[in-house]
């Protein structure tokens, strides 16, 4: 049993507009594969979706599916061509499971089938395999107001992936569930997502749906795609401080020097220093990797747990300038609780956090307005360059 057969490549390069607001993006999804799409509320995730469904015509532009060309504007033509909905063949699963409340479970996942010219007893038997694939075969006689959150969302899946979509569109359907039950869900959407082998772009605000469904990410800021690229990539040097918040690393953006670190301005004027550590194999005075030329734009990349803090007795704390790379005053400006310890931040770089386990802020005897020094090593620090 599998789902969206006849499926092919996503490739998209579309211009849309809604409101005042505009999209543009370019995206190419393998068959089989699933594509994250990351960016804070306003960066266009919800146009896109809408723009690759069907339901906003872009501007201009083209988007295919295998060999179909779902929009398109065909040489000399004055408007474009365009597949209606009902036909593209896209599943659209979101955060609400938008069951038919009037049918049963069984009728619900048996309504794509049958909406594509499938006699109502085989399509009944092929939305009892669904089901039964989802764990939700107890419930086929029972309404979606019977069934828990997460149950009705295991018959939304079953419902999405028996109408055999070419594509599908994933718009953060685990937001709404508990945990275990998300994580139970991923569990099954990646399972089923390799065993249908469709084309899949999953939008989300959690890192973790995308380090377990998504080989590849895509990061949409201001309607643009910021960057893409692999997973670990893309969380692990974020190009933008929303996706370093979700990946949990502080992002220091500024230009390089030249010789493998990266000059970042205080908020006081100050000049922060960052250095990696030399690339893999070379030897004792090699340059750091990741060198970009001097002047260009250039960001480091580093956990707030991997600063090391003291009191800056005798480092001149009259000045909050580092004349030593990875080396930093700073003045506390704000404590929050974090796990296992607190989180600091600092008025000269309040963009940057600083992790400490509790006993080493009480050893600290860590105060608003209390300065201090901050280091970091190079081997905890990644350089690079920027766009």
């Amino acid at each position: 049993m599998t789902g969206g057969e006849a499926s092919g490549a996503l490739v998209a390069d579309v211009v849309s507009e809604r409101g005042g607001f505009r999209l543009e993006a370019a995206l190419h999804v393998d068959r089989g594969e699933v594509l994250a799409v990351l960016g804070p509320n306003g960066s266009g995730k919800s146009t896109l979706l809408a723009t690759l469904a069907g339901l906003i015509a872009p501007t201009r532009g083209v988007i295919r599916l295998g060999e179909r060309e779902l929009f398109g504007v065909p040489p000399g033509a004055r408007r474009p061509v365009e597949v209606p909905i009902d036909r593209r063949r896209i599943g659209l699963l979101g955060q609400e499971p938008l069951l038919f409340r009037h049918l049963s479970v069984l009728e619900n996942v048996a309504f794509g089938p049958r909406s594509q010219g499938m006699r109502a007893a085989e399509a009944r038997t092929e939305a009892r395999q669904w089901l039964d694939r989802v764990d939700a075969a107890g419930f086929a006689d029972h309404r979606p107001a019977e069934l828990s959150g997460g149950q009705q969302q295991r018959v939304a899946i079953a419902r999405t992936l028996a109408a055999r979509p070419e594509l599908l569109l994933l718009d953060e359907p685990f937001a709404a569930l508990d945990v275990p039950t998300a994580a139970a869900m991923r569990r099954l959407l990646g399972e089923l997502c390799d065993e249908t082998a469709t084309p899949t772009v999953l939008v989300t605000h959690d890192p973790l749906d995308a380090i377990v469904l998504a080989p590849r990410a895509a990061v949409l800021h201001d309607g643009r795609i910021a960057q893409t690229g692999t997973v670990a990539e893309v969380l692990g040097h974020p190009a933008t401080p929303f996706v370093a918040a979700l990946a949990g690393v502080n992002l220091a953006i500024g230009v390089a020097t030249g010789d493998g670190g990266v000059v970042v301005a205080g908020v006081d004027g100050s000049r922060l220093v960052l250095v990696g550590a030399p690339a893999p194999g070379a030897t004792d005075g090699a340059a750091p990797a990741a060198v970009v030329p001097e002047g260009l734009p250039a960001s480091a990349v580093f956990s707030p747990g991997a600063v090391h803090v003291a009191p800056a007795i005798g480092v001149g704390a009259g000045s909050s300038g580092a004349s030593t790379a990875n080396r930093w005053l700073g003045t506390i400006a704000l404590l929050q609780p974090a796990p296992g310890g607190v989180r600091l931040t600092t008025r000269e770089h309040p963009e940057l956090a600083v992790d400490l386990p509790g006993a080493a802020a009480v050893a600290l005897d860590l105060q608003p307005g209390a300065r201090f020094s901050f280091s970091i090593a190079p081997e905890d620090v990644a350089v690079r360059g920027r766009d």
